[in-house]
């Protein structure tokens, strides 16, 4: 029996990745946007209890895609217009013979992305939930015979954990950042020293050219989030309150949801030049660990009962 269920035809329009043993994966065709990934009945993402889950609303969590540009953009809404727009089904959902549910996406240009962006394109997004990780794909085609265009392109995560004050970010020594929260820099680029940087304090950061791993330690609920990606998706920004819980109220969160989740853009915040019909692809994938527990090996009777009582 078929387990995966493609509402598109029904408001909203959503399609439900199911693997077995209460994984699953909820993708809303509006921006191609991932709303709740849970692992054994357990959610991963974080989405705002502010969020309407319509075709007329920015939501406020899960895993939406930057693209054509980051940040402010004068020609269009900040982040670009791919979050925004309606996507098609191009395959699936299926599963493959390991058990791995596949579904593959696609946002062409029409006559609202030329009126921001003037060129021809095919945005295609592969999405394959697993076991304990999910896989991110990207394709960018330039069908244009003529013209090249440039491009900014990212996974825009909100990660739930319990706290964000007990969170690490681990893999950073000696690369270069820009702090956005420092009126007072001299040089636009400061340098982790430490491997690791916690998100006790307010920050806001982009951290440019990182390795293909990063690693989130959450010590308010004993996981690790691991992401690894191909090297053409260099760029890591983050963002964070800190220990204030007592920051100015964003229209998007409620004031007790600040330190609920990691925010975090993954990709490339540099201009990508694609070359008349050519194409650039990249992917990333993102995985969730139990940070003290061994899977597939039996507890011995004290330890299974140490976590009970």
């Amino acid at each position: 029996m078929q387990k995966h269920h493609p509402l598109s035809n029904e408001y909203p329009r959503v399609i439900r990745l199911d693997r077995g043993g209460y994984t699953t994966c909820n993708i809303i065709l509006k921006g191609a946007s991932i709303t709740s990934w849970r692992i054994e009945d357990e959610e991963q993402l974080f989405l705002s209890r502010r969020t309407r889950l319509d075709d007329y609303h920015k939501y406020r969590g899960g895993i939406t895609i930057v693209f054509p540009h980051f940040e402010d953009w004068s020609f269009g809404r900040n982040h670009g217009f791919a979050r925004d727009l309606i996507w098609s089904v191009k395959d699936g959902p299926k599963t493959d013979q390991y058990g791995d549910v596949h579904l593959e996406l696609s946002l062409k240009s029409n006559c609202f992305t030329k009126s921001n962006w003037n060129y021809d394109f095919d945005l295609q997004y592969r999405i394959i939930l697993k076991e304990r990780s999910l896989d991110l794909k990207l394709l960018v085609l330039n069908l244009s015979k003529h013209e090249t265009f440039y491009f900014q392109i990212a996974f825009h995560y909100h990660i739930k954990v319990k706290d964000s004050n007990k969170v690490a970010v681990a893999g950073v020594k000696n690369l270069m950042y820009r702090d956005f929260l420092d009126s007072s820099m001299e040089l636009p680029f400061k340098t982790f020293y430490n491997d690791k940087f916690q998100l006790a304090t307010p920050i806001d950061v982009v951290i440019y050219n990182t390795g293909n791993a990063l690693q989130f330690i959450s010590k308010g609920d004993d996981k690790i989030i691991g992401i690894t990606k191909t090297s053409n998706m260099p760029d890591f920004s983050i963002w964070s309150t800190g220990l204030r819980r007592n920051l100015p109220n964003p229209r998007e969160f409620d004031a007790d949801e600040l330190t609920s989740f990691i925010g975090t853009d993954i990709g490339n915040l540099s201009k990508v030049y694609l070359a008349p019909q050519s194409t650039w692809l990249a992917s990333q994938n993102i995985e969730i660990k139990k940070e003290n527990q061994t899977r597939g090996i039996m507890k011995n009777f004290i330890d299974y009962f140490d976590d009970i009582c």
